[in-house]
């Protein structure tokens, strides 16, 4: 219990961030009820590059991140663990904005495109919401 007391920071934010990104989950597939058979088939295709680069970069900054703490003290991990929630940020954000670019410029629904925009920014809220959280059991716990 008393372990649940010093993390509650840490654990509020991870409730906050898993429920945002389950309901940007259940947003994307309403959004996508607004399109076509076949301008969903269309979307898979056009998507299939930004999909790939952002598995690719996100694997790499999870293999740094992995290295990274697995050599450094533990009492660094919370400063990598925000480190490495700026780097998904820095790539989450720009590659959903641009995919927003990319399907007005395709001529999708101009629904589906502004709820696009919405989501980035609710992906951006919520990885603001697990830095918050991070850094706050980190004052907590005196490491920072």
């Amino acid at each position: 219990m008393e372990l649940l007391l010093s993390i509650w920071p840490m654990l509020l934010g991870a409730i906050a961030y898993f429920t945002l990104v389950i309901r940007i989950r259940n947003q994307h597939e309403k959004g996508l009820l607004w399109l076509s058979d076949e301008a969903r088939g269309r979307l898979i295709t056009d998507l299939k590059p930004i999909r790939n680069l952002s598995t690719y970069l996100l694997l790499g900054i999870v293999v740094i991140f992995v290295l990274v703490v697995s050599m450094m003290d533990n009492g660094y991990s919370h400063f990598y663990s925000i480190l490495y929630l700026l780097l998904i940020l820095g790539i989450q954000v720009p590659m959903g904005f641009y995919q927003k670019k990319l399907l007005a410029e395709k001529g999708y629904d101009e629904r589906y495109v502004q709820l696009t925009g919405k989501l980035v920014w609710m992906r951006l809220l919520a990885i603001g919401i697990m830095g918050l959280a991070l850094t706050l059991n980190a004052l907590k716990l005196g490491i920072i």
